[in-house]
């Protein structure tokens, strides 16, 4: 059995000047952009939701998450996409789970949700469909190596292999 690899390509510059983020608009997150699996967020109106091997990020502000960017220097997209959305259902959504659970709940699940995407099952897939419905927007990228312009080529068995490791660690 052939194993489905995705990848997305960015068709503009990533703008690297992190003045242009607009922190009140939604924003898909992608954390350490240049590894395999990357791992996603979101966040709207200037709160930060994300759903992690170790529990959940709820409401958090965007300025904290912003900060450990810029200390940790952790390569990440910021995607702000054109939808308009409430906190209040962000944040019942993410309040559906409690953590990730490999083989079954990744960091999407919550996102894909809120995106109405569901088929969409790894991040090149949401891309794509967000893509085609006109919602991508600004793209901006920190620490990112000056070449980059996509996502990496991944499979659903490598977020859940990532997901195994990260549920081992703790």
């Amino acid at each position: 059995m052939e194993v489905l690899k995705s990848e997305f390509h960015f068709g503009k510059i990533i703008d690297s000047a992190s003045a242009f983020l607009d922190t009140d608009k939604a924003q898909l997150w992608v954390w350490h952009a240049d590894k395999i699996p990357p791992h996603i967020g979101f966040s709207i109106n200037s709160h930060y939701f994300s759903l992690k091997a170790n529990g959940r990020d709820v409401n958090v502000p965007i300025d904290s998450i912003i900060a450990v960017i810029h200390k940790k220097k952790i390569p990440t997209l910021a995607i702000q996409l054109d939808i308009n959305i409430e906190n209040s259902s962000v944040e019942e959504e993410f309040f559906r789970y409690s953590k990730t659970v490999p083989q079954q709940i990744t960091c999407l699940e919550p996102i894909k949700q809120i995106l109405g995407s569901t088929e969409s099952s790894q991040l090149t897939e949401l891309l794509t469909v967000l893509k085609d419905r006109n919602q991508l927007q600004q793209v901006t990228g920190f620490y990112l190596p000056e070449d980059f312009r996509q996502i990496s080529s991944y499979t659903l068995e490598d977020i859940h292999r990532r997901l195994s490791d990260l549920v081992n660690k703790t």
